[in-house]
């Protein structure tokens, strides 16, 4: 059986919210406490973090091409010639996820302006983004033994 309702029960959080004032412990918070106060969910957000970063990274980290290079006094990057509409839509899109995280708007208005920023990340890299067709890795090591890259 139910026990009733005392009037110092009231005076829990829980109940603060009908005397006007706000309530913070939402369900989701009291729902992210509990789980994340075990050592096991830490580590394993740990780990979905570390390899979304790394995913992110991914085109810049894992690459066949320089990072930087100067020829004849002209500094270039080709990793980021290389890069196609996707990649850069990709890091658009985790920079905007971490500037919206830190951001304070309200909860219904982040996932609005994330869609917006991304669609429009997404339609200007495929119409301004165009990485070279033909793709020879071996290039930059031949000029590089032929001393033409500084």
């Amino acid at each position: 059986m139910t026990e009733p309702v005392s009037e110092q029960s009231l005076n829990t959080p829980e109940f603060e919210n009908n005397a006007g004032q706000s309530n913070n412990n939402t369900f989701a918070r009291r729902v992210l406490r509990n789980t994340f106060k075990h050592w096991g969910a830490r580590i394993g957000l740990f780990w979905i973090a570390l390899l979304t970063l790394f995913a992110v990274f991914a085109p810049l980290i894992a690459t066949s091409y320089p990072l930087l290079m100067s020829q004849h006094g002209v500094i270039s990057s080709p990793v980021l010639q290389h890069l196609s509409p996707v990649d850069v839509t990709l890091l658009i899109a985790f920079i905007c996820a971490v500037s919206l995280w830190r951001i304070p708007l309200g909860p219904e208005k982040k996932p609005i302006l994330f869609l917006i920023v991304v669609s429009l990340a997404l339609v200007a890299s495929y119409m301004f983004i165009k990485p070279p067709k033909l793709t020879i890795y071996e290039q930059y090591r031949v000029q590089q033994q032929a001393g033409t890259i500084d």
